[in-house]
């Protein structure tokens, strides 16, 4: 495919449609619950189990309907519709048996599309792959917009506006699906008239190759690792007497610095091996998790430290998703993603949470060294994984 067949625009809105509902729902939905829903904390913490559980099992299922058809286009736009139907009865009732279920029915459609975007990202760029960033950088950037932006409003307006922000934002996503032409071909001539069963069959059999279900532990425990920093940091650095303001920062550099890294990694992965890549970002992540215990109180120290999310998320993200693309032919690549997504940011992110939240109690500091230990089984996994052709799919 010539980069000019490359819809750049339409691609690059819907991911910043869907990250800046992200930056939106992650820091200010759980407050609306317990401010203007009034739920108390075991009820909030359901909610977002549920909605973490939507996450495990939407992405796998929406991948094999995607795969079985072979319209992963017209999936997306159903999810993307579906998600935006069943948040809008929201403003039907605010008791918490009806919220708990329009949060796991919503969620169950909103996590599966990205997983199926992202393979029909990579089918459009076909071996064009590597510039998967410049697209999925403005995915950061709307989450940075919009964190930002609905920090001030909220300052000034009541927390009951977000339904209507988070709505309006997910009408946004599904306006950017029309907008994406007809993609290339999924099914390639192997797998054209094999059914549900056989692609599902086809898939497994990959994963029993120890170089493909070492991947997928090392990105499963990458995001275990993440998850005492997407659930804790902000509380870690406020018992540590920061400012709120000085918070914002320190995540907004972590951002920003994932930005630039976008920008650029493709020019990185053509000098580079992914294996090579790979072990750098993950042993520069566990140290990055050993020092933030040991520099959070030195304001310039842990700045840097945030520098270093280029390479924790950014640059791993990518790496994922140029692994998958390598190893997974067409036809199996709504199921790799939405198993990478599954297992990684669902499993791993519900049971990195969980642990986090039972150590918190006894030692604040000890949930960033066992997100260090975990960085570090991953990079010795890594030590044994053999490099894939980046020239052609594997």
């Amino acid at each position: 495919m010539t980069t000019t067949a490359l819809p750049y625009r339409s691609l690059s809105f819907f991911y910043f449609s869907y990250f800046a509902f992200l930056g939106v729902w992650v820091p200010y939905w759980t407050l609306y619950l317990e401010q203007e829903l009034a739920f108390n904390a075991i009820q909030i913490g359901q909610i977002m189990a549920l909605s973490t559980l939507a996450r495990i099992v939407g992405p796998y299922c929406w991948g094999l309907l995607s795969d079985i058809t072979g319209k992963r286009l017209l999936s997306i736009r159903l999810g993307a519709l579906l998600s935006l139907l069943s948040f809008a009865l929201v403003f039907f009732s605010t008791t918490f048996y009806f919220v708990i279920g329009i949060v796991f029915v919503y969620s169950f459609f909103w996590n599966a599309i990205l997983s199926q975007f992202e393979a029909l990202t990579l089918n459009f760029l076909g071996d064009d792959a590597p510039r998967y960033s410049l697209i999925r950088l403005w995915g950061s950037i709307g989450f940075i917009v919009f964190v930002l932006l609905l920090g001030s409003l909220f300052d000034s307006v009541s927390l009951q506006a977000l339904p209507w922000v988070l709505l309006a934002l997910l009408a946004s996503i599904f306006w950017s699906t029309l907008l994406v032409p007809n993609e290339p071909c999924v099914h390639e001539t192997l797998h054209a008239n094999q059914g549900s069963s056989s692609l599902a069959q086809q898939f497994f059999e990959l994963l029993k190759q120890p170089q493909i279900y070492a991947v997928f532990i090392i990105f499963f425990l990458q995001q275990f690792s993440f998850a005492p920093y997407y659930t804790f940091f902000s509380i870690y650095l406020d018992s540590l007497q920061y400012s709120s303001t000085e918070i914002a920062w320190f995540w907004a550099v972590g951002v920003i610095a994932e930005v630039i890294l976008f920008a650029c990694i493709h020019r990185i992965f053509k000098r580079y091996s992914l294996v090579l890549l790979l072990q750098l970002s993950l042993i520069v992540t566990s140290f990055r998790w050993l020092l933030t215990v040991y520099w959070a109180d030195n304001v310039m120290a842990l700045l840097s430290l945030q520098l270093l999310h280029a390479i924790s998320f950014a640059a791993l993200h990518s790496i994922a998703m140029e692994w998958l693309r390598l190893s997974f032919p067409k036809a199996l690549q709504g199921q790799a993603q939405a198993f990478y997504s599954a297992t990684a940011y669902g499993v791993g992110g519900v049971l990195g949470a969980l642990l986090s939240g039972y150590a918190w109690g006894y030692w604040a500091g000890g949930i960033f060294y066992s997100a260090a230990i975990a960085m570090f089984i991953a990079f010795i996994l890594s030590l044994f994984l053999k490099d894939l052709n980046q020239k052609t799919r594997a």
